[in-house]
This record gives C-alpha cells, structure tokens and sequence, in this order.
C-alpha cells in the first residue's frame, strides 16, 4: 500500500497517521487520512471530521467476507430470485450442514470449498464426497460450475477496481484498467 501513501502525501499533501493494527481510538484527531487493513472502531467513526477520509465505511464485513457476501446474497435470492441468479447456490458451514447433506442423495455433483477466514487461494478444495468435508468446518461451499467461461480453453477470472467515494449519496469511481488472470493449463471438468 505505499503507493496509496505516496500519492496521498506527494500530490495532495495530506496528513497520514500510523498506527498499531490494534490501536484505532488513536487516530481520533488532526489527519486528512486514515488507511487501515483492520476494522474501524465505531468511535472514530463518528469523530470523524467532514474533510476527512477513510478506507473503510461500517458494514463493509458484510460484501468483504466469504461467509457474510454468501449469506447476504442468498437472502437477496430468496426475496429477488430472478434478479439474483447470476452465481451459484452457496452454503455457510457448519450452520447449514443439514441442508447441505441433501445434495449428496442425488446425482454426483462437484462442490467448491473455500474456508471463511482464509484468502488468496488458500485452503480452498474441489469435493464430491461428502466425507472429504468437516462438518464442523467454518466455510463457504458452493456448487462447482462444470461449463465456466473459457479463454481458449483455460479459465480466467477478471478484476475491477472501484472506489466508493461516497455513500450518501452513492459515488464510485471506476478505475479505467483492471486484472486478468489467466491459468496456463487447459480447463478439464472435475471427475472423480
């Protein structure tokens, strides 16, 4: 993040302030902005001054984590299900195990696991044996897509990068360029 530093400091001569990772309530005072990788406590939130700006707005937990993106979205399916079609059907566990356990009665599907706390790939698996996941286990599980979009035959995924200016009312800018990654083996269907 020293970039986001630099242009704050160089091209628009702000006051950055540093502090621990788990010392917020220090921050409350003279800065321009507050750049932080742990959440804000709510009362520098409303000491906040109106000139003053931060990386973080309350409620971002809800669309940043695995588990409460997933629960949120499939609440927005229940109410809208035609609206809210467009990713695959999404179990938080353990809570919904039961329920969960009742996709193994029927024809083999492939699932993806991905831990809730954990980032980057890591700890993410394919399964279609009930057995290979923990009921215990805190983790998001979702249907595997068998036919994904390709890119001459090798998956992809693509990245923009926004920034939500503004909440009240709604700003965000869109970066102009984004990230593409592109896998370097050619995509075959999970089997078992």
């Amino acid at each position: 993040y020293d970039v986001v530093k630099n242009v704050l400091k160089q091209k628009y001569k702000c006051k950055l302030v540093y502090n621990s990772e788990s010392d917020t309530s220090a921050a409350i005072g003279e800065w321009d902005f507050y750049w932080a990788d742990i959440g804000i406590s709510a009362e520098l939130l409303t000491k906040m001054k109106p000139y003053q700006k931060i990386n973080h707005f309350p409620g971002m937990a809800c669309i940043a984590r695995k588990n409460l993106l997933g629960r949120n979205l499939m609440r927005m399916r229940r109410k809208f299900p035609d609206e809210y079609n467009y990713f695959p059907r999404t179990w938080l566990l353990p809570l919904e195990w039961n329920e969960f356990k009742k996709q193994f009665s029927k024809k083999a599907k492939t699932f993806i696991v991905k831990p809730e706390a954990l980032s980057q790939g890591k700890g993410i698996f394919l399964s279609r044996k009930i057995e290979s996941i923990d009921p215990t286990e805190h983790c998001v599980v979702q249907s595997y897509l068998h036919r994904p979009y390709l890119h001459d035959g090798m998956q992809f995924d693509l990245r923009i990068y926004v920034l939500l200016y503004g909440c009240d009312a709604l700003r965000i800018c869109m970066y102009s360029e984004g990230l593409a990654r592109l896998s370097t083996e050619t995509y075959v269907c999970p089997s078992s």
